[in-house]
């Protein structure tokens, strides 16, 4: 038995299939399943970013489907990042104006910012902007919109 060299384009086919097959499982809108058992993914730089810091989504997989979000969700996100600059505007207001006074540093643990489309709606199109602190554990400041509407904000662990 003769053994063969692979060629270098051989082995580099060979690594990025074997690498494919072992990343989590992805929809074909380019979500992936994250640990917590929801659909993921990240918002392009070019599409904006909140406080410098680069955006994700993540939408709970009790509402979208077994095989990647569904049409009602995808629509809504098609919503949302359609008038993401708006959007994100208002959520640095809102959250200026929620920590006035309380938190002069606040900027400075920014982490995490995510559009998250939850499993359980109170209200049609509801979703909320989440934005995770460096330095406290566990907290989030939410900033609940329906549609392109802001609804409240609220923070919490």
């Amino acid at each position: 038995m003769t053994l063969k060299r692979a060629s270098p384009m051989s082995a580099a086919l060979m690594a990025s299939l074997f690498v494919a097959a072992c990343e989590e499982p992805t929809s074909s809108s380019g979500f992936r399943e994250n640990e917590y058992g929801q659909w993921v993914r990240d918002v392009p730089r070019s599409q904006g970013t909140f406080l410098g810091e680069p955006i994700a989504v993540a939408i709970d997989r009790g509402s979208a489907g077994e095989h990647g979000p569904q049409a009602a969700e995808l629509a809504l996100l098609d919503q949302i990042l359609a008038q993401l600059p708006s959007i994100l505007r208002t959520a640095e207001k809102a959250l200026a104006d929620y920590e006035e006074g309380a938190d002069r540093d606040y900027e400075a643990h920014i982490e995490g910012p995510t559009i998250w489309v939850p499993k359980d709606y109170r209200r049609p199109a509801e979703w909320t902007f989440v934005v995770e602190r460096d330095d406290w554990e566990d907290f989030g400041w939410h900033i609940e919109f329906e549609g392109v509407e802001f609804v409240e904000i609220w923070a919490g662990d």
